[in-house]
């Protein structure tokens, strides 16, 4: 709509000029006689050249194929507009079809709770253009920050726009490792009925990862962590590598306390969320399969909400010097490539005594879910 209001804007402004100048033109034929019969010619050229682009102008931002239940359409996006990597931008609905549709801020009626480092972006974008699912942007953190006790109606306003055909999704990756606050409680007592979802990635990627990203943090703030990053359970002891920071200082023996350790125990999370959720409203994904094909796991994730089949083998595509896969349709689009340098190599007896810390915990993850990943076998 922005797109045809300013080009009937430019259309009318040059109209107006070729009305002036014409007259100004005609008024000083005596004087310019002999450049008339050119500068007419060449308005008149450029008449056709603004006629010529008005009639293209509805091909530019011509919508794409619409989702009928959701609170948003497609339009292409001009290749002069700043869009990012995407060929298209979300335009409000008209207004009689938004009251059709009954849209409006809605309550949750699923989670993804965890795990931070594990692939919980790419699933939430994924899950974004489900017809059926309306993915809040970004992490709320409701639940796990203060604004907790602004209560349901802030948490309302925190969501996306939805139908009545639609699920509402929200992501916030470390509620999961919040239970010492008792995040768990407090998502069982306001949604009770509450589907909450979890990747679990192999503990050991998870933890190097998580390592990497809060040092390019530490990095990026001039060597001071925000006091976000510094709050109660998010702190980080961060040791000039990795080894350092997982580690004990005496004894170089695997430091539980170490929060890039503790994220990666999963079991001990998840029987707390258990203790109020029943199992079947909990769906635990594969990290490491995640990453190698979405579409198993997307799959799985309809079913478990119980929206329509969407995802297939054609909604997706591989773009060149990019580590995953992009989405072909409804829109084609592909999450912005950040290039960052290579994780150094980690020592392998560093990894041998993460293995041998982790194994016991991962039995009893496999134990407590009756299920099983690639990385726990």
């Amino acid at each position: 709509m922005r797109v045809k209001y300013i080009a009937k804007r430019l259309a009318a402004i040059a109209v107006f000029a070729y009305i002036l100048l014409v007259t100004v033109l005609l008024l000083s034929a005596d004087v310019i006689p002999n450049y008339m019969v050119s500068i007419q010619t060449r308005l008149q050229g450029l008449q056709r050249g603004l006629q010529r682009g008005l009639q293209s102008t509805s091909d530019l931002v011509a919508p794409l194929p619409s989702c009928v239940t959701c609170c948003y359409r497609y339009i292409h996006c001009l290749k002069s507009t700043e869009c990012g990597n995407n060929t298209f931008v979300k335009a409000d609905l008209p207004d009689d079809e938004f009251k059709k549709r009954q849209c409006m801020r809605r309550l949750p009626g699923a989670i993804i709770i965890g795990t931070k480092k594990s692939g919980t972006s790419a699933l939430q974008k994924f899950l974004g253009f489900h017809p059926e699912i309306a993915a809040a942007d970004g992490e709320p953190h409701f639940f796990n920050r203060p604004v907790y006790h602004y209560g349901e109606t802030f948490y309302k306003k925190m969501m996306p726009l939805s139908s009545k055909q639609q699920v509402t999704l929200e992501k916030t990756p470390i509620y999961y490792a919040y239970y010492p606050l008792g995040v768990h409680r407090r998502v069982h007592r306001l949604l009770p009925h509450a589907k909450l979802i979890i990747i679990l990635r192999d503990p050991i990627k998870r933890a190097i990862s998580d390592y990497f990203m809060e040092t390019r943090y530490l990095l990026a703030s001039g060597g001071k962590l925000s006091p976000k990053r510094l709050e109660p359970l998010h702190g980080y002891d961060l040791g000039d590598t990795f080894e350092k920071s997982v580690l004990t200082a005496s004894g170089g023996k695997v430091n539980p306390q170490s929060k890039f350790v503790s994220l990666s125990v999963y079991n001990y999370s998840l029987s707390h969320w258990l203790s109020v959720f029943p199992r079947s409203s909990l769906l635990a994904i594969d990290g490491d399969a995640f990453v190698k094909d979405p579409l198993p796991a997307l799959k799985e994730t309809e079913r478990f909400l119980g929206v329509q089949s969407f995802f297939d083998e054609d909604s997706f595509f591989t773009e060149e010097n990019r580590g995953f896969r992009c989405l072909a349709k409804p829109v084609r689009t592909c999450w912005k490539s950040v290039k960052r340098p290579p994780h150094p190599t980690i020592p392998e007896d560093v990894l041998q005594k993460l293995k041998k810390f982790y194994e016991p915990y991962n039995r009893s993850l496999v134990k407590l879910l009756n299920q099983t990943f690639e990385w726990a076998k």
